[in-house]
């Protein structure tokens, strides 16, 4: 792992202000430059007491994804910093939490965040052979707790009100149920043939961890056009443990599908 910054500038007085520049980071899965972060330091015994600052990155690369505009407010002592009021662009829509960074006795970290019409279509850019099968304008939670080397927890919430659809071909599973001269199975046909999508009026995903190498994911989908109502719950395995999930969206995405 590689941090550095452009400049730092520090100023002395009843607290000591750190200013610094184009800080820079680079990692495995994370990176980042020209992030600003202001602090106000004060120490006692020459350690640090308390802190408190604000923090601003233009953009910060996560393995594939791309976060824009981050914000956050910071305060912490000598054993953890927490990022307050957490705000960052996320394709096309944007995502609030809080991060809370503890490294004494040893490194671990807590998300919570809340995230708002992120936009599918535009997240092929990062992960194309997933999104490429989701439409619409994604809204949820997510909840990530873990060390630098791997996630202990992941729970994430996503519900897509607006123009959510699906790749037809993913309901396939649902053809054995679907009397062969119906309209609805002439439509699905139809649909699959072309490689259309289906519009959906409910579509709900839910994914826990049951430790760092399972995840548990329901989901439900709900179209009123094609008479579909589908409740599904299942175990995944993941290789590489809960770090690995976002290399793994294409299997959890083909695990959920391949049992509707």
């Amino acid at each position: 792992m590689i941090v550095d910054a452009t400049s730092v500038v520090f100023k002395t007085g009843p607290k000591i202000n750190c200013h610094a520049f184009g800080v820079r980071l680079q990692s495995q899965k994370i990176s980042f430059d020209q992030a600003d972060i202001n602090l106000d330091i004060v120490l006692e015994n020459a350690k640090v007491k308390d802190l408190s600052g604000k923090l601003g990155i233009p953009e910060i690369k996560i393995d594939k994804l791309r976060l824009k505009n981050l914000g956050a407010e910071i305060k912490g002592d000598k054993s953890h910093i927490v990022l307050n009021s957490l705000t960052v662009d996320l394709y096309k829509g944007s995502l609030k939490g809080v991060v809370d960074l503890t490294y004494v006795p040893k490194f671990t970290y807590e998300l919570k965040g809340h995230f708002e019409k992120v936009d599918m279509a535009e997240l092929r850019q990062a992960y194309e052979d997933v999104f490429s099968k989701l439409l619409g304008k994604a809204s949820g939670d997510i909840s990530l707790k873990g060390t630098p080397e791997n996630f202990d927890v992941v729970k994430i919430y996503v519900n897509i009100p607006e123009e959510g659809q699906i790749k037809a071909s993913l309901l396939k599973p649902l053809m054995q149920h679907i009397p062969k001269n119906s309209q609805q199975r002439k439509d699905l046909e139809l649909l699959m043939k072309l490689d259309g999508f289906v519009l959906l009026d409910v579509a709900n995903l839910n994914l826990e961890s049951l430790d760092r190498d399972h995840l548990k994911g329901s989901v439900k989908l709900e179209s009123n056009r094609f008479d579909l109502d589908v409740n599904l719950s299942t175990d995944i395995n993941l290789e590489g443990g809960l770090m690995g999930s976002l290399d793994n969206l294409q299997k959890i995405l083909s695990t959920i599908g391949g049992g509707v």
